[in-house]
Parts: structure tokens; C-alpha cells; sequence
């Protein structure tokens, strides 16, 4: 990833406090130092890209009713569906920052929905397994632990089957 800043040169992950909220900045040293060295420490990266946000600040995500002022304020959203409420007004700032509004790195190896549903059903399992084992019976906690290892293989992308 290149510096939010200059665009140029390779970044590092920083973390500022403001508002009593964690915020992740990705900058390459010299910009870090240039914008947040003690005679700057007021100056607020984040600041000058919401500063330039339009809409009305006391407009509200329906979901999480954070609003586009706390947003502007923080730089932090609500909920995930504050990408949708505040879309027209975010993506101007995403694209500076990011160098554009579209996912481009590898796609997941699984399945949200269908990892979610594979990690319940690994976690039901996980504690039929326990009470085999409890109850002495080997050959239904061999058999359960294989599906196991199974599922695991599934989630960890590495070709398990379902």
C-alpha cells in the first residue's frame, strides 16, 4: 500500500488517538514525521480529508444512527451499512485515500455465508466430540474428529469439502 499523503513511496501502519478512538493511518515515514512531529501534533490527517466532506452533518445512518458530523469528527463509522448511508459522500474521500472504490486484492477462499454456517456446525461438533470422549465412546469421537479436521480444511481455504 502507498502513503495516503504523497502517493509515492511505500507505507506504514500508524495509530493515533483522537476522540477516545483508535484511528489507523497508513503513511510513509517522512510524511508521518513531516505531519505529526511535536511542533505539528495538532495536525490531523484524517481532519483534512473529512474537512472537505459536504452533506448535512446531523444526516443519520438508519442502522447504528451514527451521523455523517460524528463520522467527519472521528473518522470513524457505525456499522457497515454506513458505507451505503454516507456512500455519495464517502467515496470521494475512499478513492483519495485508497486510490480507488473497488476491492482489487485476492478474492476470499470461502464463502462468507457459507463459512459462517461451516464454523457452527464445526463448533456443534466440537462439543458432540466432547461428550464422546466423556462417554468413552472412541469410535464416534475418530469419526467426529476427522469431520473436524474436515471443516477445518474447508475454512482455512485448503481444499477441504463441505
Amino acid at each position: 500500500m502507498l502513503c495516503a499523503n504523497c502517493g509515492k513511496r511505500p507505507a506504514a501502519e500508524y495509530t493515533k488517538n483522537k476522540g477516545g478512538k483508535t484511528l489507523k493511518l497508513y503513511l510513509c515515514p517522512s510524511c508521518y514525521e513531516l505531519l505529526y512531529s511535536e511542533k505539528r501534533e495538532e495536525a490531523d490527517l484524517f481532519s483534512s480529508y473529512l474537512n472537505g466532506i459536504g452533506g448535512e452533518r446531523k444526516r443519520k445512518c438508519p442502522v447504528c444512527d451514527t451521523t455523517l458530523g460524528e463520522f467527519k469528527s472521528t473518522g470513524l463509522l457505525g456499522c457497515a451499512y454506513c458505507y451505503t448511508a454516507f456512500r455519495e459522500e464517502l467515496t470521494p474521500t475512499i478513492y483519495y485515500i485508497q486510490g480507488a472504490t473497488r476491492y482489487k486484492g485476492e478474492p476470499p477462499k470461502v464463502n462468507a455465508e457459507e463459512a459462517y454456517d461451516t464454523a457452527l456446525r464445526r463448533e456443534r461438533l466440537k462439543a458432540e466430540f466432547d461428550r464422546a470422549v466423556r462417554s468413552g465412546d472412541s469410535a464416534r469421537a475418530e469419526a467426529l474428529k476427522a469431520e473436524i479436521i474436515e471443516l477445518n480444511r474447508f475454512l482455512d481455504g485448503s481444499g477441504g469439502v463441505k
